[in-house]
């Protein structure tokens, strides 16, 4: 009972794994991974970069998709581009992809007037550098 009870307290880290059957060896190594894991997550706030991240690339996925149109518009390649988006987010609600794809068109009309455009690429510029570089 003591071998079972060592894996749930700190004792866990005093535990000589060379003189120890495989299978418990093992089980004890899991064990610390899963709890350095745990308090890792913890001490460095992870959940709040994930939401952050979530965030983040909800926040850019229209822009994305605008430069993505903008550019494959300038080759004549847009609707090929579009053909593949519906293809890749066939589990996707389709008036959800045509929102996207409206709005990603809007933004390209936007910028393409003068200097309302300008500084909507600049901005979006600035914010892909400073994340890339966060």
């Amino acid at each position: 009972m003591g071998r079972i009870t060592d894996l749930f307290s700190d004792r866990i880290w005093s535990i000589d794994t060379t003189k120890c059957s495989k299978w418990y060896s093992r089980t004890v190594n899991f064990i610390k991974l899963i709890r350095i894991t745990v308090v890792t997550f913890a001490e460095n706030r992870m959940g709040f970069q994930c939401v952050a991240l979530s965030y983040f690339v909800t926040l850019a996925l229209i822009p994305l998709c605008a430069f993505l149109f903008a550019v494959s518009g300038g080759m004549g390649l847009s609707e090929y581009v579009d053909e593949a988006l519906l293809a890749l987010a066939s589990d996707v609600d389709q008036d959800l992809l045509t929102m996207i794809h409206d709005k990603s068109m809007n933004l390209i009309d936007i910028a393409q007037n003068g200097w309302v455009g300008v500084i909507s690429a600049l901005t979006f510029l600035w914010t892909i550098l400073w994340m890339m570089f966060q």
